[in-house]
């Protein structure tokens, strides 16, 4: 496996480009090839049947392309097809988004007291549970399915009153002086899409809280198995490349993807695919 072969990483929209951008910052110099499925997003609210044959689909597509591992940059598929897609595809190196919070939060949380906030089919497959009780058998994990924050997101919302209002939906019960004492001292951003809420959501559960961000999590944790798995590591470029496919709309993918990457994404390197 060349070290010069591109790193694949694929979500069913915009939101895995918080780890693309994560990534970027700590392996400038990988090429990166983000495949944005946007003819099926999002993921997070369909069957677990339906997420494997996108997230399996999606795999193929990356690894023709000649990619020397495949980041799952969405936390619903990686809850769902991880451990299948490892097995399908035994040749392959082939990561998720979860284990790299959990190992983070784990690290940090002193009560721990843990909230998830994700998409129903996160919270429903309880992966981000079972992980957490596995590494720290002492720990409470409240599930938080937030599946509006996916479309706030999607649509280049990030603060204001209809965010604030949508979050103390979700969070208040939880999180709120006047209703618990007992609150979580620890939060994962278990959605891609979440990071993009996180100065919001932190000043609404207050600064003291301590919130994991899945995508830096997950990009650190790639920088340091591809380095342990040298042969994978180490693009002798100067600086990397970024091409990115879609499977529908590369006009709002422009537009968005750019908002989440915090840097302009160049027309000429989208690529729409019909699958």
């Amino acid at each position: 496996m060349s070290k010069e072969l591109p790193i694949g990483l694929f979500d069913s929209g915009v939101g895995g480009l918080t780890v693309l951008q994560e990534l970027r910052k700590v392996m400038p110099n990988e090429d990166y090839i983000y495949l944005g499925d946007t003819a099926n997003l999002p993921y997070g609210t369909k069957t677990e049947e339906t997420i494997y044959r996108y997230a399996h689909q999606a795999t193929s597509i990356l690894i023709k392309r000649g990619v020397k591992c495949v980041l799952i940059a969405c936390n619903t598929a990686t809850a769902v097809a991880l451990a299948k897609l490892q097995t399908s595809f035994p040749s392959i190196p082939i990561f998720g988004v979860i284990e790299p919070s959990v190992h983070e939060v784990c690290k940090k949380t002193k009560t721990h007291h843990i909230a998830v906030l994700a998409t129903p089919a996160t919270i429903n497959n309880k992966a981000y549970e079972k992980s957490i009780l596995k590494k720290l058998p002492t720990a409470r994990v409240e599930n938080i399915s937030c599946p509006l924050f996916v479309s706030l997101v999607e649509e280049a919302l990030f603060q204001g009153p209809i965010v604030d209002g949508v979050i103390h939906r979700y969070l208040d019960h939880a999180f709120s002086s006047q209703i618990t004492k007992d609150s979580p001292d620890s939060i994962i951003l278990g959605c891609t899409h979440f990071p993009l809420l996180k100065n919001t959501i932190q000043n609404i559960v207050g600064q003291g809280i301590t919130i994991i961000n899945s995508a830096e999590a997950s990009a650190n944790h790639l920088k340091k198995d591809l380095h342990a798995k040298n042969k994978l590591y180490l693009n002798t470029k100067k600086i990397g490349s970024t091409h990115f496919i879609v499977t529908d709309d590369p006009q709002k993918f422009l537009n968005t993807g750019s908002l989440f990457l915090k840097d302009p994404i160049d027309k000429k390197n989208i690529e729409l695919l019909h699958t």
